[in-house]
């Protein structure tokens, strides 16, 4: 039996993964690893975690045929050249690793901010004292660009959310020698989930704009395109509760309100996953400003309840979505009407949802699951 050490970071997506991992528990041993002694705020499965002490790391790898790095923060970065070349590295990319990391200049260094966006962010001169501050910690922390590239190099087989971000990794950073490989995050519930929704197309009246207070959401370049047209007697709902930035958060609220009254609605606080799904359930249009991978499973569970979702023709994601057969909006093209607050037929929608459905099914995962163990 194959013996993988996962290095995990404190985040709500570990729990999921523990469970789906365990499918395959019958070829497969996972054994869970948190470098560190701070007390987890996301993970609630801790049995199952272990803290490890960083001077331990080395000597606990040895005993593995593999590691799974969720994210590149899994492990120190000046660990990760030291580890034995005979066992496999697999680093999993979450987004930020690639896309702000390292500091000051990313790996993946494309345009993610959108005008309005970028003149915000210029202007707020905290921010930018904390960003410098962040930057000078994140050498302190050898976690900069010489510490991140020899990290890199020492990676056998590299998975991005999306299998285009392995591109965008070898563009901007040519020698990278990793392998691709297609490893995903999953929720064992959505299997579930999937056997109990039929050909009903649920069309909510109300609007999402964005995941979270990230930048990269591009609230206030969306805000522009939006307010000229009809929102009628719709609700527009902004999530800003994940990773919060209060001076962004008073900002995008100030300016949804401005243009959009009582029909703008923030949600600060943190839903739960079966609240936050009761506010998705409503929306029948999905706006995202992102240019990153960034919120794909929200996006797959728009799709697959009938939404419309709306994307920049220039990010990753739109280009994704439309390389699979996935039936996406233009913001720049469509978002300009009136009508483009319109459903989607049913024909569109169901078709969306068939695919998405066959690239998250409990066979499909557990295969590329499979294959990934095929490589070890």
């Amino acid at each position: 039996m194959k013996k993988i050490a996962n290095f995990v970071i404190d985040e709500k997506f570990i729990d999921w993964q523990i469970d789906f991992q365990d499918l395959t528990k019958d070829i497969c041993q996972h054994d869970y690893y948190f470098v560190g002694d701070k007390n987890f705020r996301f993970i609630k499965n801790k049995e199952r975690v272990k803290r490890i002490k960083e001077s331990d790391v080395l000597d606990t790898i040895i005993n593995y045929d593999a590691i799974f790095l969720h994210s590149l923060f899994g492990l120190p970065f000046n660990l990760i050249p030291k580890i034995d070349k005979s066992v496999k590295v697999f680093w999993f990319a979450w987004g930020y690793d690639i896309y702000n990391n390292p500091t000051p200049k990313p790996l993946v260094n494309i345009n993610l901010y959108h005008p309005l966006t970028k003149r915000y962010i210029r202007s707020d001169l905290k921010g930018l004292i904390f960003r410098f501050l962040m930057q000078t910690r994140d050498l302190i922390k050898k976690r900069g660009w010489n510490y991140y590239i020899r990290a890199i190099n020492r990676v056998d087989f590299f998975s991005g959310i999306i299998p285009e971000e392995y591109d965008l990794v070898k563009q901007f950073y040519p020698t990278f020698s990793a392998q691709q490989t297609d490893y995903s995050y999953c929720n064992v519930n959505h299997f579930s989930q999937i056997e109990k929704i039929n050909d009903n197309i649920s069309h909510g009246e109300d609007i999402i704009i964005g995941n979270s207070t990230a930048y990269t959401n591009n609230h206030l370049d969306i805000f522009e395109s939006l307010k000229n047209i009809d929102v009628k007697y719709k609700k527009i709902f902004v999530p800003l509760s994940y990773s919060p930035n209060p001076r962004y958060v008073k900002k995008i609220e100030d300016k949804g309100m401005e243009l959009f009254g009582n029909s703008f609605i923030a949600l600060t606080d943190f839903l739960p996953i079966d609240k936050y799904n009761d506010v998705i359930n409503r929306c029948g249009i999905c706006i995202y400003g992102m240019e990153r991978q960034q919120g794909m499973g929200g996006i797959y569970l728009n799709l697959c309840n009938g939404c419309k979702v709306f994307l920049y023709e220039t990010s990753i994601i739109y280009k994704f979505c439309k390389k699979i057969g996935v039936k996406v909006f233009s913001i720049e093209k469509d978002l300009n009407k009136n009508n483009s607050l319109e459903p989607l037929s049913n024909e569109v929608a169901l078709n969306n949802r068939r695919i998405i459905f066959e690239k998250t099914s409990r066979d499909y995962m557990i295969n590329k699951l499979n294959n990934i163990y095929n490589l070890i």
